[in-house]
């Protein structure tokens, strides 16, 4: 959580820099540019790192043999990505599918993804074995150094989305450095090979699980690319800054359901109990009390922060809150879920969502512009967590009445 915290911090330093160095249409070209590569990885990496870190804390596999099986998933999913690139690249599409975006920034952008495949694979298998700080230390690190890149080339050289994309490529080296450093003496090797019964394993567990990442993250920013093509790029950059600030709620989801995953698999395979629920309401709680302190704080926080070039975000941000916090919260129950060895659960919730979030966009975005879209995401983030709930309670055998509660699991089955 403190990792997560100071990254907030450099995060709403780099985004401010870049929101009030670059204007709205910079900054709208810059959240095309970013969110490419961020729905390519989840889609290119077809659950390898999820599946690494799963195996591992079940100690199925030596943390070498995995790391090789990651690296061949990784290579197959930069090439993959790559042939899709020329493909777009060739034919034109690109125009068309992200308008106002030139191809050299394009490029630029995809390049991003092998590393971010690496680093995401390095990072699942520091978690899968327990080391949570050093996780947690790796990807503190890369968001530091791409926001001292990033002020450096807006604040101080006055240059423009290439050269923010340039400093998230200097902090992913840096993440990718620190990871494999530790790693080294566990015998990490990233030279490709997996024999077919691991790759089987890894894929049978890895689509499931990122079957449903791939299609949460596709229908989360899939109105970064409608509101930009509907309303154009300026009115994407002040959308940007009111999802960007309402998604700081998710800090502390993000951090705790981290933890989640590998510590249900470890507690329930030595017989102890889990601390699902009280995790779940207490995040719950701090998240809500977070959202009316933001709600009513925001108009001025987003002037003080970003000008009144921004005053336009603070409408969507406040409709974003009651979505984030719902879907925040019932990430934690998500990813016990994964870990209970259910995630094709998770994916029948992200093929629901992404269904509606395509209709709810076509529908809200032409007629209420980024208000719409922000409508749009909140009412399919609360979906999302009621079917979360639904989910959580089918797999774990629990009742209703027991995830509130502020009391962890009593006698010796706590988790310490």
């Amino acid at each position: 959580m403190a990792s997560q915290g100071l990254l907030l911090v450099s995060g709403l330093l780099a985004g401010v820099v870049t929101a009030r160095g670059l204007g709205p249409t910079g900054r709208g070209l810059l959240a095309l540019a970013t969110t490419i590569p961020a729905v390519l990885v989840v889609v290119a990496g077809v659950g390898a790192p999820v599946a690494a870190s799963y195996l591992m804390a079940r100690g199925e596999d030596r943390l070498r043999v995995l790391s090789r099986a990651g690296a061949l998933l990784a290579l197959c999913g930069s090439a993959a990505t790559g042939v899709a690139l020329l493909l777009v690249a060739m034919t034109g599409w690109y125009r068309t599918l992200f308008a106002g975006l030139g191809a050299g920034l394009l490029v630029l952008a995809c390049l991003l993804v092998p590393p971010m495949l690496l680093q995401a694979l390095l990072v699942g298998l520091l978690r899968g074995s327990g080391r949570l700080r050093t996780a947690s230390v790796v990807e503190l690190a890369q968001g530091v150094a791409a926001m001292v890149g990033t002020v450096a080339a807006v604040a101080w050289l006055h240059l423009g989305p290439p050269a923010v994309v340039l400093a998230q490529l200097v902090g992913i080296a840096v993440g990718l450095a620190l990871a494999g450093a530790a790693l080294r003496a566990d015998g990490l090797s990233l030279r490709p090979r997996a024999n077919r019964a691991l790759l089987g394993r890894m894929l049978g567990f890895g689509l499931r699980a990122d079957l449903g990442n791939a299609m949460h993250i596709t229908g989360f920013r899939l109105d970064t690319f409608l509101v930009n093509g509907f309303t154009g790029t300026a009115a994407l950059g002040v959308y940007a800054v009111a999802t960007r600030f309402a998604e700081l709620l998710f800090v502390l989801p993000y951090a705790v359901a981290l933890v989640v995953m590998p510590r249900g698999v470890r507690a329930r395979a030595q017989g102890r109990a889990d601390e699902t629920p009280r995790v779940f309401t207490w995040t719950l709680l701090v998240s809500c009390a977070s959202a009316v302190a933001l709600a009513l704080g925001g108009r001025w926080l987003l002037r003080a922060f970003y000008s009144d070039q921004y005053d336009g975000s603070y409408r969507p941000f406040v409709i974003l809150l009651v979505g984030v916090v719902a879907f925040g919260a019932t990430n934690v129950l998500m990813n016990d879920v994964v870990g209970r060895g259910h995630p094709g659960l998770v994916s029948v919730i992200a093929a629901v969502g992404l269904a509606l979030t395509v209709a709810l966009d076509l529908w809200l975005i032409p007629l209420y512009g980024i208000t719409g879209a922000a409508l749009a995401s909140t009412v399919v983030y609360l979906v999302d967590a009621l079917l979360a709930v639904v989910c959580y309670l089918r797999v774990s055998g629990r009742r209703l009445e027991s995830m509130l509660t502020l009391a962890g699991p009593s006698g010796a089955g706590a988790l310490r």
